[in-house]
Parts: C-alpha cells; structure tokens; sequence
C-alpha cells in the first residue's frame, strides 16, 4: 500500500521532520511542498519529558492526530545514529508496540534490526512497513559497505532502505549520487546527505530516483537539514514540474 501511494506523488517526495511534534497548523502549512508524510521522532519527545512517560505518551499522540491523513514514519533513534535513545532494546520495543496501530513505517537502524525480528513480524502482520536505515556523521559510506548494509537489510525483513552520510566535499556528493544509481533498481531507497551539500544532495537524489527526502518543518533533526520549502523550491527551479 505505501508504495502505491508514493507512486501517486510527484517529486521531489518529501517526508516532514520536527523535534518537537506537530500541530495541525503547522502540518497544513508544509503540505504544499510536496510533502507525502512525516515523521515522529520519539526519542526525542523521550528526552524531553524523561521524568513523565505519560506526557510523552500524549505528546507522540497529539503529533499522531495532527498527521493522521498522512504517512507516518515513526522512530526511536539511537544515540549511536544522531538520535536520542539509549535504553534498552526492550523499552524500545514496546515503544513501537504501543503506537503501531496508527503508523504506517516502522523506522529501525540496519545496525539494530537483528534484536526486533519478533517486532518486524508483529508489524508485518498489521500491514505495517519497514524502513530500514543507516547514518554516518562524518562521511559517506564506502560503496562495498553500503551494498552489504543493504543485502543485510533485505534478509532482517526490510520493505525500504534509507541511507544517509555527511557530504562536506564534491566526492562524496557525487558517491552519494552513485548509491542511489547503484542500487536503487534494487530495493526501494532512500539517499541523502548531511553537512555542507544537505540540501543540493537531497534535491538531486529525490529527483533521480531516491523513494522520498527528508525535510524540517520544525525544530531540524539533523545537520544543516533544508527545510521542506528549500528542498521544494529549489527542486523546482533545476528540475521543473514532474508527474
């Protein structure tokens, strides 16, 4: 089902991102750029009421409910990947179990999905997705490791792969570039850079084949990430409308 309604949508696709929730203003004010879905980032309305669980309950709710008619991509990221979760993989787990009858993706590390094989097969069977996804803070992947991420991926029950890196140079914009090319034919994916050439990274790569970018709409959850309304209108201005 989600991949059909990618395929309804033109590009650039892009996926909403806030640190600190939604509200329905704020989501109606984006939608206009092309913006296919959202997602909810709960470690980080974790840490932000780490002393009351049942205000963070609420609070992933009422961003849930602001974007109910939207794709909802959810996550408890790990400290080790950008995120801010670093408790046990249980908590974590049951996380997931309490919100998944209202999202859509399932977003889980490549790195950690050997430990959720019971959640990916609860998830699977409530019609739920998942993206599998990797980030490096400092570069871009070397090609040959990106590959077996992906095949590791696709064998732990992956539906889409999203691969990020920081691209601070021209070479590693272009070997972004080249993993989208790659392997795009093969799994459905999601490239995009950080750091210095964020937002021309993900311009180009939601526009030559990457499933859907991320943009900030709110408080960004990434360096240097473009908001929604840069990556659309620049996107525009090289590309021209596409169906």
């Amino acid at each position: 089902m989600v991949k059909d309604i990618i395929k309804n949508f033109a590009t650039p696709r892009i996926i909403g991102c806030s640190k600190n929730g939604y509200t329905p203003n704020l989501v109606k004010r984006v939608l206009k750029y092309n913006v296919i879905g959202f997602e909810i980032r709960a470690d980080y309305l974790l840490i932000h009421n780490s002393n009351n669980l049942n205000r963070t309950e609420s609070m992933i709710s009422k961003s849930i409910s602001a974007v109910v008619a939207n794709l909802i991509l959810f996550t408890v990221r790990s400290k080790k990947e950008g995120g801010e979760f670093s408790d046990s993989y249980r908590l974590k787990e049951s996380i997931f179990l309490e919100f998944i009858p209202w999202i859509d993706i399932l977003d889980i590390e490549i790195n950690e999905l050997h430990k959720y094989k019971q959640l990916i097969l609860s998830a699977k069977e409530e019609n739920k997705c998942i993206l599998a996804s990797f980030h490096n803070f400092k570069t871009v992947p070397p090609i040959n490791y990106v590959k077996q991420l992906i095949s590791k991926a696709q064998d732990l029950g992956a539906d889409f792969v999203k691969i990020v890196g920081t691209a601070n140079t021209t070479k590693e914009l272009i070997n972004l570039i080249r993993i989208q090319l790659e392997y795009g034919d093969s799994v459905p994916l999601s490239v995009m850079g950080m750091g210095r050439f964020a937002l021309i990274s993900r311009v180009i790569l939601s526009n030559i084949g990457s499933i859907w970018t991320y943009g900030s709409v709110g408080a960004p959850t990434a360096p240097n990430q473009p908001t929604c309304k840069q990556i659309y209108k620049l996107s525009k201005m090289i590309f021209g409308e596409t169906k």
